[in-house]
């Protein structure tokens, strides 16, 4: 009897002793993450223009005024910000910048696509006008690692506000841009609901496709065929030399994998993908 009840003891003591560390990690972690939102160097922008970025849905085009040495960290297409609405603890949304580094130089403005639906992103949309942003992270798209003699190709795969640093990287006149006036053959393959939901129209079919040479192809998930980008791009003709090639992914997990892995099977080797994050 002694001995059961001693073991009963044991056995509440350490399912105490369990739930009492796991208050303890849940605390830790909560004090970490308040910490790391606490040391993040957040600093007030003022939204100068906001619009929907199509049609029709819930993507806003935004233009932040920063201060002129925010930029001086803006170093490659397709770095990110944090943003959130003004105010300490307030839910972060990451947003990779769509004005082109040397656009955001001269003009001291960053410019963003922003999906509405999301807890951070409708509280910087329905906000005063004020947002906190980070300085740009990241360290882009690295498309200048590879030799320019050595990218004869180059195919952007995006969806939905995964176009905002494509954008970037098409209009960077920077070392670290695309340069397809360079005669490289670049494609576009971008995966959106549908004609309406299509942001920066004007720029896909007017100066992309007519003065950049790059050649549009627009992938309609709930329109037409009803596809999605990688299997649009299943039924294309492929890469011409993957040993010239370089493909840029900017999208869901799913779509990044099955991409990789159809370019993969064409064989474009592993650093020749790239991808901001």
């Amino acid at each position: 009897g002694n001995r059961l009840g001693a073991r009963v003891k044991r056995t509440v003591g350490l399912a105490m002793a369990t739930m009492a560390m796991s208050r303890v990690f849940r605390a830790r972690r909560t004090t970490l993450r308040v910490r790391a939102q606490s040391q993040t160097q957040w600093k007030e922008a003022v939204i100068t223009h906001k619009a929907p970025a199509a049609k029709k849905g819930s993507v806003q085009a935004l233009k932040l005024r920063v201060e002129p040495s925010w930029c001086e960290a803006y170093r490659a297409a397709g770095q990110y910000v944090q943003a959130r609405a003004t105010g300490e603890g307030n839910p972060i949304a990451y947003l990779a910048v769509a004005s082109p580094p040397s656009l955001s130089k001269s003009t001291s403005a960053f410019e963003l696509l922003v999906k509405g639906g999301g807890e951070a992103a409708d509280a910087i949309l329905e906000g005063n006008g004020v947002i906190e942003v980070t300085d740009p992270l990241g360290k882009g798209f690295r498309l200048e690692m590879l030799e320019p003699e050595d990218v004869e190709e180059v195919i952007l795969f995006c969806t939905g506000t995964g176009l905002a640093p494509i954008r970037s990287l098409v209009e960077e006149q920077g070392p670290t841009g695309l340069h397809p006036e360079q005669k490289r053959r670049v494609q576009l393959w971008y995966g959106v609901q549908s004609e309406k939901h299509l942001p920066y129209e004007e720029l896909l079919l007017g100066s992309w496709a007519k003065d950049l040479g790059v050649d549009v192809n627009l992938v309609y998930s709930q329109q037409g065929d009803q596809e999605y980008v990688q299997q649009a791009f299943r039924k294309a003709k492929g890469l011409e030399n993957p040993a010239k090639a370089c493909a840029v992914i900017v999208g869901q997990k799913d779509m990044t994998m099955d991409i990789k892995s159809m370019l993969a099977e064409q064989g474009l080797s592993d650093d020749r993908m790239l991808s901001n994050f």
